[in-house]
């Protein structure tokens, strides 16, 4: 619209059209003569009815829920005792406890390798302990020259068990008390 155009004729001059056309409500009537009575009592009866409709339907609904989990239920247990009756079925190497008890064998001889590494470490440790034990006592006991000492530890370092290092210790005692005694 330009500066010299004349207004639209179809504009109102800012009436809204259908504002103000529709027609009025009509406001019910406070009357006494064309209000319905209402009994309470028949109110009451019809609603204990309907609740107990209800509650009865919704009994069987719940019936017949609890009875369709049981046979749901039954069914998963017969598939899973047909499944656990396949699997022992199926042959050695697609046997699911076969793997199970294949990969409880492979943990089960780890186990019994590291068993046998530490016993064989504890009866080294144990050895050398008696070894440094008797070689002590003789050291304290007697006054020994630096090439006695290396004689006894040599002779120790040939035991190659508990047993035989009592046994050295034993020998070497009563061999240098007796040169002791023959000075």
């Amino acid at each position: 619209m330009g500066a010299g155009e004349a207004p639209a004729d179809d504009m109102d001059g800012g009436d809204i059209e259908g504002m103000g056309d529709e027609p009025e409500l009509e406001e019910p009537a406070v009357d006494g003569a064309e209000e319905e009575e209402i009994d309470l009592d028949e109110l009451l009866r019809e609603l204990e009815a309907e609740t107990t409709e209800e509650v009865a339907e919704a009994k069987d609904d719940k019936d017949q829920s609890v009875e369709e989990a049981k046979e749901d239920k039954k069914e998963e247990v017969d598939e899973d005792i047909k499944n656990e009756m396949e699997a022992e079925s199926d042959t050695k190497d697609h046997n699911v406890n076969n793997v199970q008890s294949g990969v409880m064998k492979e943990q089960l001889d780890e186990a019994l390798e590291t068993i046998e590494t530490l016993k064989k470490d504890l009866n080294e440790v144990n050895l050398l302990n008696s070894k440094l034990l008797y070689v002590n006592k003789i050291f304290k006991s007697n006054d020994l020259s630096e090439s006695q000492k290396v004689n006894i530890i040599a002779a120790f370092d040939k035991a190659e068990s508990v047993k035989e290092v009592k046994l050295v210790y034993e020998t070497v005692a009563d061999s240098v008390i007796s040169k002791k005694r023959s000075y």
